[in-house]
């Protein structure tokens, strides 16, 4: 019985030897794979940034970003998803570029029944909590992490506002995705820029200018590298290659609590609120975010403008390699002669950010 307690023991012991090897190799590898903070970066970001409040853009219906970026034919946000400040942000923006520049046609990662939806309970003369709660619900297809009460807020408030403008500038809401069977990213790149571009032609809207809220991954303007895929050309560079001025807008994050539904893609233990999936680990990682972490403070919304006069990002690919582990889902820049700023021109990073949260029948 003894010699029976001593064997449990020490298989014990080696168990826990062994987790505790790979938990220490994969922060290691981890804080490698990030990379420390750099000098030069960090004082550029420090003279070049904003810190934003909860409707920052909203009351401003001057310049805010770089003065160019408002005359580019579309603008698009790419989210964190899951964060409750990220729908927030979108509804904040998409208003100020309705303020600034007259933009009212909404890009939205959403079929075009979804998008229906929402252009039905824009329209009409008093809300229908019932058709936008359906919305929300269709919403978690194609994107779970936003079936939240923060998506219905916010559309609720987009009416609001939608209801102060004249008949002839009302919003619309296009639908980009496609079919609910083929919702891959790489296979809706081609799918959204086919939407996009019929659905200009068949309302003649070659004159207008278009606010996009999209998962990270479609906003990015230069082809990247997916798993064994090469160069693949995502949304935001298929735009850039039919003509369309583009300036994209990344979300990322860090010590944010993220809502994960449980679904086909993501397991059950992870659930409602969790902090694993920050962006500096243990399970998402973006090269050379503690520069961001440097220049910013707990508990804080920062714009950075990477695109300024002298920004190292201009000669750097930092903050374009997204690594995974344990999920699909990594990407990394295809040329590796082109910059950060051939991707997106500003970053919105977050910091100890809320979680979404569900929309019950109760609310």
């Amino acid at each position: 019985m003894r010699k029976a307690i001593k064997y449990i023991a020490l298989l014990t012991g080696v168990l826990l030897l062994g987790i505790l090897i790979v938990y220490l190799t994969l922060m290691y590898q981890n804080r490698s794979f990030i990379g420390p903070s750099n000098k030069e970066f960090v004082e550029y970001l420090i003279d070049n940034k904003t810190v934003l409040g909860k409707n920052t853009f909203f009351e401003h219906s001057g310049h805010i970003l770089n003065r160019e970026s408002y005359t580019s034919d579309i603008i698009l946000l790419g989210e964190s998803q899951g964060i409750a400040d990220v729908q927030e942000l979108d509804k904040s923006l998409f208003l100020h570029f309705n303020k600034s520049k007259g933009t009212r046609y909404y890009l939205a990662e959403i079929d075009s029944l979804g998008a229906s939806m929402l252009n039905s309970y824009l329209a009409d003369a008093s809300k229908d909590s019932t058709l936008l709660k359906e919305y929300v619900k269709r919403v978690r297809q194609f994107t779970p992490q936003q079936e939240s009460r923060e998506l219905y807020d916010k559309w609720s408030e987009i009416y609001d506002y939608n209801t102060s403008l004249p008949d002839t500038a009302k919003f619309a809401v296009i639908g980009l995705a496609g079919a609910l069977d083929d919702t891959s990213d790489m296979a809706q790149s081609s799918v959204m820029m086919s939407n996009f571009t019929k659905t200009i032609e068949e309302l003649q809207l070659q004159n207008e200018s278009f606010y996009g809220f999209l998962g990270l991954f479609h906003v990015l303007q230069n082809g990247i590298n997916v798993g064994e895929v090469r160069d693949h050309k995502t949304f935001g560079s298929r735009l850039i290659a039919q003509g369309f001025s583009v300036t994209s807008i990344a979300c990322l994050d860090i010590d944010s609590e993220t809502y994960v539904p449980a679904n086909d893609k993501y397991p059950a233990y992870l659930n409602g609120q969790t902090k694993l999936l920050s962006m500096d680990g243990p399970i998402l990682l973006v090269k050379g975010i503690n520069d961001l972490k440097k220049a910013t403070y707990k508990n804080s919304n920062v714009l950075f403008y990477l695109d300024r006069l002298n920004s190292p990002y201009h000669r750097s690919l930092k903050l374009t390699t997204l690594k995974t582990n344990f999920f699909d889902g990594e990407f990394s820049a295809f040329d590796k002669l082109a910059s950060t700023t051939d991707f997106f021109q500003y970053v919105v990073f977050l910091r100890n950010a809320k979680a979404n949260t569900p929309l019950n029948e109760s609310n």
